[in-house]
């Protein structure tokens, strides 16, 4: 028996077809083993932001690592919040 690993892309996937909390769990899986990728940090947020859920968009940039406070993706994370 394998156990099926959830991609970046299906986190995409399920934004685009407004199934937010779906993303929301496909991407915390995710980030628990890429836990660096900038681009799923933004997904997360975005997909915080599309349930109204502002505070938990906020907590879950204060639990990113450190180093990705100057990657673009993760500037555009948190811009978006900033304007939500």
């Amino acid at each position: 028996m394998f156990s099926y690993s959830q991609s970046l892309e299906d986190g995409k996937k399920y934004i685009y077809y407004h199934r937010y909390l779906t993303a929301e769990n496909v991407l915390h899986d995710y980030l628990a083993s890429h836990p660096s990728d900038d681009e799923a940090w933004m997904l997360l947020v975005k997909s915080y932001l599309l349930q109204n859920k502002l505070q938990q968009a906020k907590d879950s940039l204060s639990l990113a690592p450190s180093a990705l406070t100057d990657v673009p993706y993760f500037l555009i994370a948190k811009g978006s919040l900033c304007l939500f």
